[in-house]
């Protein structure tokens, strides 16, 4: 997950330009995991690699929680599952975590999504009870109104 607003890097990079960008209410969600047993979230810290044994004193837990700094800009989020324990795991799909309609605030598709994808889904959505708080739109990083509007306006 990330706590950036969308890029271009974000659509080129993780959805190849065909996705969706599921907007998630990060404290309803930690609120939600906190009392999962063996998961832990938070932000990621990006370091120089100089700064690891520093940030890292000795401390295993905080290892998922570390990049290169040349990642700094994704300012990405973790929820990560360790345990001790024997856990059966679907490598398929990892640890299953109930994950409910609430916690999702919006649904973002990619800015080269076709509108048809688009009514379908919002068709789709107003059909759960669950869902209508939902918003699902199109990105409009490039193709924006008010960025053109502005363009115009200055040269009146």
């Amino acid at each position: 997950m990330t706590m950036s607003s969308e890029t271009h890097h974000h659509w080129n990079m993780f959805a190849k330009n065909d996705g969706v960008c599921i907007c998630i209410n990060r404290q309803k969600l930690e609120e939600h995991l906190k009392n999962k047993e063996g998961l832990s979230f938070g932000e990621v810290n990006y370091l120089r690699i100089k700064e690891i044994p520093k940030h890292l004193e000795n401390r295993a837990d905080r290892l998922p929680f570390i990049k290169r700094i040349n990642f700094a800009d994704e300012r990405e989020y973790r929820v990560v599952f360790a345990t001790d324990k024997y856990v059966p795991v679907d490598k398929s799909c990892g640890y299953p975590i109930e994950f409910r309609s609430e916690l999702i605030s919006g649904i973002k598709f990619s800015p080269d999504a076709c509108e048809a994808k688009i009514t379908e889904f919002k068709g789709w959505l107003s059909r759960y009870d669950s869902c209508t708080h939902i918003t699902a739109s199109k990105s409009r990083l490039t193709d924006s109104i008010r960025w053109q509007n502005q363009i115009k306006a200055a040269f009146g």
